[in-house]
């Protein structure tokens, strides 16, 4: 594969993260409560569309993971597939009749969007294999954390007012009426912001197709030697398999919790401002939202370059520090001042940005990260955002400081895993460094040989 041809198709994925993946999910947040009006319900209930929509990412993840390994020629129209859904389904989303439509669309949208996550990072390892893959790997991250910044920025204009009166007569409906009645006529404009970023979204669709075209004209060439090399590996690690199996189940626990609070922590900031004693406006809130997200890319930016100089256990140390010293100021102080809201969310951006991709890239220092592995990763990730936000969902209105304790507690929790990661590693690391780094091959048939990082 070219150089120029890398390039392209990683451009085209970083658009895919932009804006399929990021914007899309960036607006959930600040729209909450104006979708909650449409549907003419609460807060705890319309906050099951994050369960809804994991529980299609864990489904997406696992299938396109099988799917992309056995019919590899087809991987680019499958994104294409994907893309187009998220586009269709984010279009439709303030515009069903009934909450459970609502629902089965968030079912729809999680799956193809955790489809395209997990497609997307095992396309770019592919794209750049036998090259260094870091700094392209935190680029599509980067790109995530852009769109989901951009989100609240462009929501602001759309949104309705707080609402106070529909509330007053959303209290006064019985529980029958409340899931069958008709959309309650609100002022918001989400029904126009919505189909917009829905056509945004189909964009980097177009580039998907394009090389899926290309896909089918080329024979395929299956190179055994790849899967030996990657068979080696696994060979290898069964004198250690105790290890490596807690390990990745340690892993798996840190993914489950980070990915979780990260996403309830964004998703609920705008709800949290309305809701608290602070009692700010949606727009204030959208605003706290975009800090967090602003500082959330900023950071990942930074991360592209700090990944060439610095050791991922160094960076995970200065992000969980930050971490913990913002989610302590929030927890104790979130809803007495506004400064130190605002501070500390920025805080909490920085904090969590670089957390995912360089948890992975630690990890390929231990083991050889396979499909199977980089699957266990995504599925654990996906289930974080089924059960935190459903949660947190419940008690957000009446006791809005449960974002804040639940976030604290969550990142303590990563710490203590992390740390106990870090010891098993080091037991494990006389082992691994016996390992000899397996040569990656050329192939065009999407079987892939992951090395070790040096």
């Amino acid at each position: 594969m070219e150089h120029r041809t890398r390039l392209i198709i990683t451009a085209i994925i970083n658009l895919n993260f932009l804006l399929t993946i990021g914007l899309v999910g960036g607006i959930i947040g600040p729209t909450l409560l104006d979708m909650k009006d449409i549907y003419g319900t609460t807060v705890d209930k319309v906050s099951f569309m994050f369960m809804m929509g994991s529980t299609g990412s864990i489904t997406g993840s696992f299938i396109t993971g099988f799917v992309m390994d056995k019919f590899p020629r087809y991987r680019c129209l499958l994104l294409f597939a994907y893309t187009l859904n998220t586009s269709l389904v984010t279009a439709l989303m303030p515009f069903m009749s009934h909450l459970s439509i609502f629902f089965f669309l968030s079912f729809l949208g999680g799956f193809s969007g955790g489809s395209l996550d997990m497609g997307g990072n095992v396309f770019c390892l592919h794209v750049w294999r036998g090259l260094e893959s870091g700094p392209y790997m935190h680029s599509i991250h980067f790109s995530f954390a852009i769109g989901a910044f951009l989100g609240p920025l462009l929501a602001v204009p759309f949104l309705g007012t707080n609402g106070d009166q529909l509330q007053e007569a959303l209290m006064s409906f019985n529980e029958t009426t409340m899931n069958q009645t008709d959309m309650i006529e609100t002022d918001t404009q989400i029904t126009i912001f919505y189909p917009l970023v829905g056509a945004l979204a189909l964009l980097p669709g177009l580039g998907y197709l394009y090389y899926g075209i290309q896909d089918l004209r080329e024979q395929p060439n299956e190179n055994q030697a790849a899967i030996s090399s990657a068979n080696h590996g696994n060979e290898s690690q069964k004198a250690h398999a105790w290890k490596v199996v807690t390990l990745l189940g340690l892993v798996a626990i840190f993914f489950f919790l980070y990915v979780g609070v990260e996403v309830t922590f964004g998703t609920f900031l705008t709800t949290f401002a309305v809701e608290s004693d602070l009692q700010l406006t949606k727009p204030q809130g959208a605003d706290l939202t975009a800090i967090f997200w602003g500082f959330f890319a900023l950071m990942r930016f930074l991360s592209i370059f700090a990944a060439i100089k610095l050791n991922p256990a160094v960076i995970l140390v200065f992000s969980f520090g930050t971490c913990l010293l913002s989610s302590a100021m929030l927890s104790l102080y979130g809803d007495q001042n506004l400064r130190l809201l605002q501070l500390a969310c920025g805080g909490m951006g920085v904090g969590t940005a670089s957390i995912f991709a360089t948890g992975i890239l630690w990890l390929e220092q231990h083991v050889v990260v396979t499909n199977r592995i980089g699957a266990l990763v995504s599925i654990a990730a996906s289930l974080g955002p089924d059960i935190f936000p459903v949660i947190v969902g419940q008690y957000i209105v009446a006791q809005p400081m449960v974002l804040m304790h639940v976030t604290a507690l969550t990142l303590i929790g990563c710490v203590l895993i992390f740390i106990a990661c870090h010891f098993l590693a080091r037991s494990y690391q006389k082992f691994q460094s016996s390992l000899t780094m397996p040569v990656s091959t050329e192939d065009d048939d999407g079987f892939e040989t992951i090395p070790l990082n040096k």
